[in-house]
């Protein structure tokens, strides 16, 4: 806002400087130049925060994160109104011209004649010959328009919707097999601990020397995952037990190594490799996640055909180059045995209730009598011994009894067979569900690429094969849907009521869409920056396009404004056009480049907490310096090619469509 904060002071100051240059007194200028862009700049400010509105009502992941945005670009762009309105006009009202000399005022005419002969040498000549081949203008817009898609289409700019954002930080989060002993877990935890150091020995030996060490601390934890809630308003909650532990790398800060976050993490996953034991082992170094890359709930009735399907999945994702980390939501439990009762069993009146509370008794105990000690209620309970409790063969010698009082071997009331249970049972409307999920290197594939194909493709024929299977997507894809599908619609909204804005302002509706022509090349300009700096065009890139609606029709207005105003007062449109141009030339280009400007130092920032918001500074400033040429060149040329189409309208009316006459008896209509 530093950059568009200053525009509309900017507009006031320069037309009141113009009617200071014609001789007005200095009040008499202030309020005249003033009243004079009044209207537009009033305009020119509500159709920024009517683009800047969508940012506030997106919904999802980054709607969470960005809503911040516009509540302080509105604000301070209302609060600019009262002191472009009141404040400035009062200063140079008072402002007196002092014929001083010095170094200063030297370089200051210097740069007023120099700007002053760009106008007159360079920008009216050439603004002249836009207007008068005005066709060739719009035909070599539209020509700029069309490359620029089959840039973005021939994958000349990359297109990363959810670009990978480093952090400082990289974790390896450790899921063994439910019911695995605390040591088995250890033992895993320390492998990844000493392939973490080798990992540092090895880009260390890299590093120019006098760099510090590439990881700063390293911490391990077994039994929980204290780091794995990181990543944003959507991170959930971490894991515990004895199966699960992780371990982190603190990196040193990225402005200080020239390796990238990603790179240590690849290479550490590499280094680590494929454990059996081992049911998930995820590797995250992004300082903001969504979800996961791929994430797809399957849902089946029958919960055999769901395991079918989810087994599928994951052999179909390993297809894919870059995927990793394929693992599903369903998780084993602890092993556990499975009473079920024999015919002679039922026969003898034995339920399931009273062998299991039989079966539990002699393992756990039956409390036999309580003793009260002092303040204390001793329980004395009656089991097995340690021993017996110890080992399984302790079950051939149990006897059950029955409601009869006979004692019968547990093998002839009951079989029993070992499996493990479940760990957890996810159900969404009434159906179990599995998600399957996998992490995708970007530097090799392209997650929503992946998605698409699995929605359009894949999915479809595999509930085709297993009728019931229901799929849907969730993670970093549902997330980018949401919220791609909120701003969309938020953009329609805004487009149309700058439109209506525009519409009831100029009295005219196709006047606005000479203002709004300008967007699309606007546009232009964001892609194009992307391209030159490096930068993949992603989610946080249309947020910039969203708010470059508002910023780039501003100098189209006032523009605009200035020739309706003139041709109101007797001017022909074409000298209307030229005088226009030459007058507005330094608000529109200074208004620009104070926008470019203030958007520079996010551009060039390199801190890893700014390099989400770093397309949409691109968008904006690109879009801003691309747009600011076109609107000097352009929009003269539109209007002009408006006015022709009016005369061709005129002469259609009164050569090409006959005149009726009227019958006798007829009235004139």
């Amino acid at each position: 806002m530093l950059g568009i904060v200053v525009d509309d002071a900017i507009v006031v100051g320069e037309s009141i400087f113009a009617k200071r240059e014609l001789g007005l007194p200095p009040a008499q200028a202030a309020i005249q130049g003033l009243r004079e862009v009044l209207s537009p700049v009033t305009m020119g400010v509500l159709t920024t925060v009517l683009a800047f509105l969508p940012l506030y009502f997106t919904t999802g992941f980054f709607g969470d994160i960005l809503w911040v945005v516009p509540v302080v670009v509105i604000s301070v762009l209302l609060m600019s109104l009262i002191e472009s309105f009141l404040i400035l006009p009062a200063h140079l009202s008072g402002a007196r011209v002092k014929r001083k000399r010095g170094t200063l005022v030297f370089v200051q005419t210097r740069l007023r004649n120099g700007l002053q002969w760009i106008i007159d040498r360079l920008y009216v000549p050439l603004l002249r010959r836009a207007v008068d081949f005005r066709y060739v203008t719009m035909a070599t817009a539209i020509a700029i328009g069309a490359l620029t898609i089959g840039l973005v289409r021939g994958g000349f700019v990359d297109v990363s919707i959810f670009p990978r954002i480093e952090g400082d930080n990289v974790s390896a989060k450790l899921s063994m097999v439910g019911g695995t002993a605390a040591s088995e877990t250890e033992r895993v935890k320390d492998h990844i601990l000493a392939m973490a150091d080798q990992v540092r020995e090895e880009f260390d030996a890299k590093t120019p020397p006098g760099e510090a060490s590439i990881i700063r601390n390293v911490a391990g934890t077994l039994g929980s995952q204290p780091f794995g809630g990181r990543g944003g308003p959507h991170s959930g909650s971490s894991a515990s037990g004895s199966n699960v532990a992780e371990v982190s790398l603190e990196l040193s800060p990225g402005e200080d190594r020239s390796i990238a976050t990603y790179a240590i993490a690849n290479r550490w996953k590499e280094l680590v490799g494929d454990i059996p034991s081992v049911d998930t082992l995820t590797f995250a170094s992004s300082i903001l996640s969504a979800g996961d890359d791929v994430s797809v709930e399957l849902g089946h009735a029958d919960f055999e055909k769901l395991l079918a399907a989810t087994e599928q999945l994951k052999t179909h994702l390993g297809q894919f180059n870059g995927v990793s980390e394929i693992a599903d939501s369903f998780e084993m439990g602890k092993r556990e045995l499975d009473f079920e009762l024999t015919e002679a069993g039922v026969a003898a009146g034995l339920t399931r209730q009273s062998l299991a509370r039989q079966v539990r008794e002699f393992y756990y105990g039956a409390e036999a009598q309580r003793v009260q000690r002092g303040r204390d209620d001793i329980k004395v309970l009656v089991r097995y011994t340690e021993e017996e409790r110890g080992q399984l063969a302790s079950l051939d010698e149990l006897r059950i009894r029955l409601p009869s009082g006979e004692e019968l071997p547990l093998a002839t009331v009951a079989t029993f067979s070992e499996q493990r249970g479940y760990s957890t049972l996810t159900r969404t409307d009434r159906r179990r569900i599995v998600r399957v999920t996998a992490a995708v290197n970007q530097d090799a594939a392209d997650p929503s690429e992946i998605n698409a194909t699995l929605k359009e493709e894949y999915l479809p024929k595999l509930s085709q094969d297993m009728p019931g299977l229901s799929f849907s997507f969730e993670g970093a894809e549902r997330e980018r849907m949401e919220s791609m599908q909120s701003l969309v619609s938020g953009m329609a909204v805004a487009l149309f009521a700058i439109f209506a804005l525009l519409a009831v302002q100029l009295k005219s509706y196709t006047k606005p869409l000479i203002i709004m022509a300008i967007i699309p090349l606007g546009m232009v300009g964001a892609v194009l920056g992307h391209m030159f700096l490096g930068y993949s065009l992603s989610f946080f890139s249309m947020f910039g396009v969203v708010a470059l609606f508002g910023v780039v029709i501003n100098d189209s207005l006032v523009l605009l404004d200035l020739i309706n105003r003139l041709v109101r007062e007797g001017v022909p449109i074409r000298d209307a056009v030229i005088r226009a141009g030459r007058r507005r030339f330094r608000a529109i280009l200074f208004t620009s480049l104070t926008t470019f400007v203030g958007l520079a130092p996010m551009v060039l920032e390199t801190s890893m907490q700014a390099q989400f918001l770093i397309p949409m500074a691109i968008s904006l400033a690109g879009g801003v310096a691309f747009a600011t040429f076109l609107t000097l060149l352009l929009v003269p040329a539109l209007v002009l090619f408006r006015e022709d189409m009016l005369h061709l309208k005129d002469w259609i009316a009164s050569h090409v469509m006959p005149d009726h006459e009227e019958e006798p008896g007829q009235a004139a209509s």
